[in-house]
C-alpha cells in the first residue's frame, strides 16, 4: 500500500492533476471574493444614492442583492 502511494507521487500526471486542482480552488476562491466585493460596492453606491437624493451613487437596479 505504501509503495503504491510512493509510486503515485513519482508520477508527473499525479503532480499535474494536483496542480490543476489547486489552481482551480484558488481561482474559485478569488471569484467568490470578487463577487463579495462587487456586492459590497453596490450596497455602498446604493446608500450614497439614497443619502444624496439621487445625485451620487447607483439607483437600485439589481433586486437580487439585499443590502439590509
Amino acid at each position: 500500500m505504501v509503495s503504491n502511494a510512493i509510486s503515485l507521487l513519482k508520477s508527473p500526471l499525479a503532480w499535474l492533476l494536483l496542480l490543476l486542482v489547486s489552481a482551480l480552488m484558488m481561482v474559485g476562491q478569488m471569484d467568490y471574493e470578487d463577487a463579495v466585493l462587487a456586492e459590497r460596492h453596490y450596497c455602498d453606491m446604493l446608500e450614497r444614492f439614497e443619502k444624496s437624493g439621487g445625485e451620487y451613487g447607483y439607483p437600485p437596479y439589481d433586486p437580487a442583492i439585499n443590502c439590509n
